[in-house]
């Protein structure tokens, strides 16, 4: 009896011992601080998983176990298995990298004295302490750390540093890098400590000629400790070099003689008048995938044909590439597509890619747009009168709209011309005559048929795919086809968007629900929350917004407003200006925070640059300390040269080209040109 008693014990241990979850620890001297502190016995590589996911307080720094280690912990994996962490000290050790994705709960984060290059905290939001000086770091995000009191990552290689999106910041240390740009333009500077060694240290970064802050008087005040070339001000000019991530990308560059070496930066000055680029099939080893991230097309301000076909890239966004009229990205991964802000465009090619839906609704010149073989489940290019060839075979539509007014404009073969086989569940394609169609454009399924009018049910138009990828993730949408239900958003509360890289809200008017919405930190340039009735609450900071229309007929209602970090917001549209100068203050409380150049109106037409025409004149100097000159394109006749403050009011006006600012203030201006054509504006910094 005792003997299968016992053989009975061996076997249940066995089967326990194969079923218990372990973590991997490759590190020797990780491991070994973790059998010192109990929760290891043997070196192994391994830890049972049950004995570290509760643990909330972890030390190993310093983990040196004998004369001759002088390296410690070289790499922590396995810490992902330490969910419960709040507190982590990894300090004086020779990590390189240091992932804490995993690790959700952490608060407090010492990792000092190492040999970091990267650390990711992005999924760490309750994060308040992050201590990471002397390392190699070249690169810190901490914009999604919204609890971060105190930041200290003195003495790396940072050449940028944000925390514009940190309004708990108490301190904060980031001297002895190589910073170009720095933004501490938080909306709460005075809640800096007030010590002013403890609060706030960026001396040691020659490079560092502008210090982005909420007020510069307070910061001249408050905070010493930063080198004499560098200056306190609301507004800072970015520095000239463009972020290409993507070593691919950046070879390719190089290889066509606009960069010399892999750093993931490119001279803005090199890349800004290129009209043609072709980085199609970048493949540089035989492993090599390609181009995955095109981050740094934006500052191709003069592109006019782009060929990126035969990568792997899985998103493209040409919002900045407003010149554009050629574009071949086929033969990728591409699942979002941008072609918005590009009125030129006459050819797309975006074949063979993963894309859901297609919005080329903006792009009236379009002749050409071949889409085949993609996952579309709805298209319109009924706004595209100029189309001459429309393939979009093989894809899962369910609704096509072809009804421009010009079917006729069609090529005339009947392949090059119109193509929509392939799309099983496409019953009904309206067009400008079914009858025509019928004896022109043969190539679609059995299954679908021409007809003037297709029913849509009623849906709420989303074009942004960062919009509506939201409403999937929460369940309120299934897929990306530039629509969503009425009924699923209207009684909608509280919206955050933050972080989303969304460009166009368009459809937010009718969530007439919406009492709270975050919107911060994306690439919006336009809001109009006219229809927006209930709206109590909005953060709209750090966009590119131009235009804010608050005029709901309810601002009253409004207790919390923040609009900083949209450098070109010079006016927000509201019910009342008197009332929103009075009541709307930005005194340094956290309920309204507004950029001094930014004025509240009823009307907001003087200074709105997108309502008057696009005319192309030079102004040099810019920033200017006496005058200027202006230069206009060939035919354009000076009518009138104003220059407007940054509230709109009106300072100065001439009949020539040239201008005496000498004895106006230093600040952010506004020259408005009027010529026999029209009008147009530039923004002009007075030195």
């Amino acid at each position: 009896m005792m003997k299968t008693f016992y053989s009975f014990l061996a076997v249940f241990f066995y089967f326990s011992t194969l079923f218990a979850q372990y973590t991997y620890v490759p590190d020797d001297n990780f491991e070994q601080a973790l059998i010192n502190l109990g929760y290891d016995n043997v070196l192994d590589n391994y830890v049972l998983t049950s004995n570290i996911n509760g643990v909330t307080n972890l030390d190993v720094s310093n983990s040196r176990f004998s004369d001759d280690d002088i390296f410690g912990i070289q790499d922590l994996t396995g810490i992902e298995d330490f969910t419960a962490l709040v507190d982590l000290n990894c300090s004086i050790n020779s990590l390189t990298s240091l992932d804490l994705s995993s690790n959700l709960a952490l608060e407090y984060v010492f990792c000092e004295i190492n040999d970091l290059t990267s650390i990711n905290v992005c999924a760490n939001t309750a994060l308040k302490w992050l201590i990471c000086r002397s390392n190699n770091l070249i690169g810190l995000d901490v914009t999604s750390n919204p609890a971060l009191e105190v930041l200290i990552c003195e003495t790396n290689e940072l050449t940028s540093l944000n925390v514009r999106s940190n309004p708990n910041l108490t301190r904060l240390r980031c001297g002895d890098n190589k910073l170009e740009f720095l933004n501490v333009k938080n909306c709460n500077n005075y809640n800096f400590d007030s010590d002013v060694v403890i609060g706030f240290d960026a001396s040691g970064n020659p490079d560092l000629s502008c210090i982005l802050v909420d007020d510069a008087a307070y910061s001249n005040a408050n905070w010493s400790f930063k080198d004499d070339t560098a200056s306190y001000d609301e507004y800072c000019l970015l520095p000239s070099l463009t972020y290409v991530p993507d070593d691919n990308f950046e070879q390719a560059l190089i290889n066509l003689g606009y960069d010399d070496v892999l750093d993931n930066f490119v001279v803005s000055g090199n890349i800004n008048t290129i009209t043609n680029l072709d980085v199609s099939n970048s493949r540089f080893g035989n492993d090599d995938f390609g181009i995955i991230d095109l981050t740094g097309i934006e500052d191709f301000t003069s592109l006019v044909s782009l060929d990126c076909s035969y990568n792997n890239i899985t998103s493209l966004d040409l919002s900045s590439n407003g010149l554009l009229e050629t574009l071949f990205c086929n033969v990728n991964d591409l699942k979002s597509l941008n072609v918005a802000c590009t009125p030129n465009l006459k050819t797309l090619n975006c074949d063979s890619n993963e894309l859901t839906q297609l919005n080329v609704s903006l792009n009236p010149k379009l002749e050409l747009l071949y889409c085949v073989t993609n996952q579309l489940t709805s298209l319109d290019v009924s706004a595209n009168p100029a189309l001459v060839r429309l393939r979009c075979a093989v894809n899962e539509l369910t609704y096509l709209n072809v009804k421009n007014g010009n079917n006729t404009n069609f090529h005339g073969d009947v392949v090059l011309g119109f193509e929509a086989t392939g799309n099983p569940d496409l019953t009904c394609i309206q067009v400008d005559d079914a009858a025509y169609s019928n004896a022109n454009w043969t190539h679609k399924d059995d299954t679908a048929s021409y007809s003037s009018s297709c029913y849509n049910p009623l849906l709420v138009y989303l074009p942004d795919n960062f919009f509506e990828q939201f409403f999937i993730d929460l369940g309120l949408d299934d897929i990306l086809d530039d629509y969503i239900f009425l009924d699923k958003v209207i009684n909608i509360q509280k919206l955050d968007i933050s972080n989303k890289n969304i460009s166009d809200l368009t459809g937010i008017e009718y969530l007439t629900s919406l009492e709270t919405l975050y919107c911060q930190n994306n690439k919006l340039i336009n809001l109009d929350l006219s229809l927006n009735t209930a709206l109590t609450y909005l953060n709209c900071s750090g966009n590119q917004l131009e235009t804010i229309n608050l005029k709901n007929g309810n601002n009253a209602k409004l207790t919390y407003l923040n609009t900083t970090g949209n450098p070109n917001l010079t006016c927000i549209q509201v019910d009342n200006e008197d009332y929103s100068n009075k009541n709307w203050k930005s005194d340094g409380s956290k309920h309204f925070c507004i950029d001094k150049y930014t004025k509240f109106s009823e009307k907001c037409e003087l200074l709105s640059i997108t309502n008057i025409k696009n005319l192309s004149f030079k102004l040099y100097p810019n920033p200017i300390s006496e005058k200027f000159t202006i230069k206009l394109q060939n035919g354009l006749e000076l009518k009138k040269l104003s220059i407007y403050n940054h509230i709109g009011e009106l300072i100065k006006q001439e009949k020539q080209n040239t201008m005496d600012v000498s004895k106006l203030s230093k600040g952010i201006y506004f020259i408005q040109v009027e010529t026999n054509q029209g009008k147009s504006a530039k923004k002009i910094l007075i030195e």
